[in-house]
């Protein structure tokens, strides 16, 4: 017997400080019925005024793969601000763990906007699968610093940067 999990919608974060592992808006893997219209803002990550046993891994980290399927559908973030982040700024993975089957890994719809972040392996990390790409990804008004490596951007073929800037130079897709 096949049970449906349900789908998590209509989730809004606001005003928060993050210190710790993984991401400081995470969502996915295991979400298979899905996660829709979540909207986060105003979020303080590795801040100096409530430090953490450790730092942040992403501070937006959105994540599906092939065997569990489900969809990450309508994420709006704003205005995040960090320091020390360990992996990418902005990590968003359809093969996550690389389990594979045939449900669809679906990220799409995203809008980021307003984040200032000083030092992190890459700013943007599109980890994505030719056979799900990442469709309407927009990210806006960004400012990182400190970054370690460059952008690394993979099955994203509408995705849009304006006024992005990495280690001072506007970034571009």
């Amino acid at each position: 017997m096949h049970r449906r999990v349900p789908a998590r919608h209509h989730i809004v974060i606001q005003n928060c400080v993050f210190s710790g592992r993984w991401g400081g808006l995470a969502v996915g893997s295991e979400m298979s019925g899905g996660a829709y219209d979540i909207f986060a803002e105003d979020r303080r990550i590795n801040s100096l005024d409530f430090p953490g046993r450790y730092n942040s891994r992403n501070p937006v980290f959105l994540k599906t793969n092939k065997k569990r399927g489900g969809a990450v559908d309508g994420v709006y973030v704003r205005r995040f601000r960090g320091r020390q982040i360990d992996r990418d700024c902005i990590h968003l993975i359809t093969r996550c763990s690389n389990r594979t089957s045939d449900h669809p890994a679906v990220i799409r719809n995203v809008r980021v906007e307003h984040m200032v972040h000083d030092g992190a392996g890459s700013a943007i990390n599109p980890e994505g699968l030719s056979s799900d790409p990442f469709l309407g990804i927009h990210i806006e008004h960004y400012d990182f610093t400190n970054m370690a490596n460059p952008n690394i951007i993979g099955f994203a073929p509408d995705l849009v940067l304006r006024k992005m800037f990495v280690n001072g130079t506007e970034a571009n897709a």
